[in-house]
């Protein structure tokens, strides 16, 4: 099959030569002779390739799907057809469901870029069915990105999510828990919430560390869910709601000369009228003593302190400044 795609090409470019030498073949420059050169596998310079336009799509589409032509090639053409393409849903649909990896992948990271809802559903639609490890975490990393946006997200897209939350398989649900970290609102949150309970300990250190996505810009529902996480018997669990908390109530922390984080001028007080209990659960916490890791008595004894130095006064900044 090889080498019948082999003499095709040749004997195409031979055509292809003659018709060029008898002054019949297409135009240098045009449309026609850069498709013509591109099915010959040969080189072409990315600013010749601004004569293909969304008329050319069918076309540009044939060189992508053959892989016996260069990737260099057919990633440039790929990169063209994106560029006409606009708002076809049927062509990006096509390419977000294309047979090759590398062209998923550049897809998510278009759409992503593009970030619209349209956009959410097709690569919510492929992260179902997609099977390589690679571009599963690619296309949920591209819909996270996409949910950190201000605007609320469209609700069927968050019900597609958190109904693959739910569905079997501790690793799917992780997975489907990891993805909805980017979204806000309650429908997600509630979900996250249910995972914090799930039975698969996978499940349920994805589900804290997604509750820290949204958990500045929804700190009424998800900072009592931060200090609970202080008395999980997982320690991927409690750690994650230290940094939580960390950084809700500390949103400019910066860091010392050992990596230890140190208190911010301005700390933002909002956490504390949330949850005025949280310097009592952090003390708590600590006295666990020896049965908390380096990383968590780390942590607690950090967000203790400034926590300590914050209601005592001495940051300067009075009770309700919002850290602005």
């Amino acid at each position: 099959m090889r080498d019948a795609i082999h003499r095709a090409k040749a004997a195409f470019a031979m055509a292809a030569a003659l018709l060029a030498a008898s002054g019949c073949g297409p135009e240098e420059g045009t449309a026609e002779y850069i498709l013509s050169k591109l099915r010959e596998g040969r080189s072409v310079g990315t600013g010749k390739l601004e004569v293909l336009g969304a008329d050319h799509l069918d076309e540009m589409m044939a060189v992508i799907d053959d892989g016996s032509l260069p990737i260099v090639s057919r990633k440039q053409v790929l990169e063209r057809a994106l560029d006409v393409a606009g708002g076809r849903t049927a062509l990006v649909g096509r390419l977000l469901d294309h047979a090759e990896p590398q062209v998923r992948i550049r897809m998510a990271q278009w759409m992503e870029e593009r970030g619209d809802d349209e956009s959410v559903v097709l690569l919510v639609a492929r992260l179902k069915v997609e099977r390589e490890l690679a571009v599963q975490r690619i296309l949920a990393r591209a819909v996270q990105n996409i949910g950190r946006g201000e605007r609320d997200p469209a609700a069927e897209v968050v019900d597609a999510m958190v109904a693959e939350l739910e569905r079997k398989g501790g690793e799917n649900r992780a997975g489907w828990a990891f993805v909805l970290g980017g979204w806000h609102g309650d429908r997600a949150i509630d979900a996250l919430e249910k995972g914090l309970r799930d039975p698969d300990p996978r499940v349920r250190a994805a589900s804290a560390r997604a509750i820290r996505g949204p958990a500045v810009r929804s700190l009424e529902r998800t900072a009592p869910l931060l200090v609970s996480m202080l008395s999980s018997a997982d320690a991927p669990v409690r750690i994650t709601g230290l940094k939580g908390l960390d950084a809700c109530t500390y949103p400019r922390r910066i860091a010392d000369s050992k990596g230890e984080g140190a208190c911010a001028e301005k700390p933002t007080l909002s956490l504390l009228d949330v949850v005025p209990e949280l310097p009592e659960a952090v003390a708590v916490f600590l006295e666990r003593g020896e049965a908390l890791s380096a990383e968590e008595k780390r942590i607690a004894d950090g967000l203790k302190g400034c926590l300590d130095r914050t209601l005592s006064g001495s940051t300067g900044t009075d009770v309700g400044d919002g850290g602005s």
